[in-house]
């Protein structure tokens, strides 16, 4: 039984997704199809949710949908679908950016200080704080990746700051970037060696890449006021950081990359987190990414022909 709508191939994809890591797991016994009811219906909808974060909304969609085909087709008996308990859909939607506004945010974006940031978020699917963590020596130009070995966090003052270190966890993990960002990393060093020699007492986070006008870690306030500034000035939807690892994954997505290898490029400890975060994605199969997409194949291409977490 299949639900009605979108069929195409990565809508299909996440809903297998749905099935075998929510919904399977979670029925409580093995019941022909004429025999299920609303009762039935709400205990495994009530484990699917307790398993993980708006896993009911999910598992509801998929299987009201589909029983409501069943229904159509006569395949199952008068059922009261007022009854199953309805579970809401998560709030606060991604933005996605179609491939002609991603190129102009980007051709603006290339004249802020913030930059190299926006694209370590856009082609690498990093979390702002991830980012913010990062230092020269996590990159490796002659193999061509990046390591994830810390997160950097603050509030918004940007007091309170900390350094979390990512050994030993699936945060803890080596990617393969995209060359360009290599020159786009020489520049920035350049840019931080003149800001340093200014401040010469700054020398706490002289190894970091982000830094701000006084020589200290960016925060993500620094980041998010960037974003609005270029959004604004080019007449784009307004966007954050995380709107960028949105871009990143629905594209890992559309090139029909495993769960698995979604999860750990994206550094997810659960596979769960990464099915929710890839079912706030549309499942529309446009053509969308293209940008996205010219710049990171091959370099992720030979990774999902291996079936290899990056």
């Amino acid at each position: 039984m299949c639900a009605h709508g979108s069929n195409g191939s990565r809508t299909l994809v996440q809903k297998q997704w749905i099935i075998n890591l929510i919904i399977q797991p979670h029925l409580h016994k093995d019941i022909l199809l004429g025999c299920v009811t609303p009762d039935y219906l709400n205990r495994v909808l009530e484990s699917c949710q307790a398993y993980c974060c708006n896993g009911g909304y999910y598992a509801y969609k998929l299987l009201h949908n589909a029983l409501k085909h069943a229904r159509v087709n006569n395949w199952l008996p008068d059922m009261d679908f007022q009854q199953i308990r309805h579970y809401p859909e998560p709030p606060g939607n991604p933005v996605f950016y179609s491939p002609e506004q991603l190129r102009t945010f980007l051709t603006a974006a290339s004249n802020s200080n913030h930059y190299l940031e926006i694209q370590l978020a856009l082609f690498c699917g990093l979390t702002p704080g991830e980012i913010l963590g990062l230092k020269y020596s996590d990159f490796n130009r002659h193999e061509q990746t990046i390591t994830i070995q810390r997160i950097y966090t603050s509030n918004d003052s940007g007091k309170n700051c900390q350094l979390k270190k990512l050994e030993g966890t699936k945060q803890n993990r080596s990617l393969k970037i995209p060359f360009f960002l290599f020159p786009e990393l020489s520049t920035r060093r350049k840019e931080n060696r003149k800001l340093l020699a200014r401040y010469h007492s700054a020398t706490e986070y002289k190894s970091y890449l982000c830094l701000g006008p006084t020589a200290k870690i960016k925060s993500t306030v620094t980041l998010g006021a960037a974003l609005k500034t270029i959004t604004t000035e080019t007449g784009l939807p307004r966007l954050n950081m995380r709107d960028l690892r949105y871009m990143f994954a629905r594209f890992l997505l559309e090139q029909n990359f495993s769960l698995e290898t979604v999860s750990g490029i994206l550094g997810h400890t659960k596979q769960t987190t990464t099915l929710a975060f890839c079912n706030r994605i549309p499942c529309t199969d446009p053509e969308v990414g293209a940008v996205v997409a010219g710049s990171l194949d091959p370099v992720l291409g030979a990774g999902k022909k291996e079936g290899k977490n990056l």
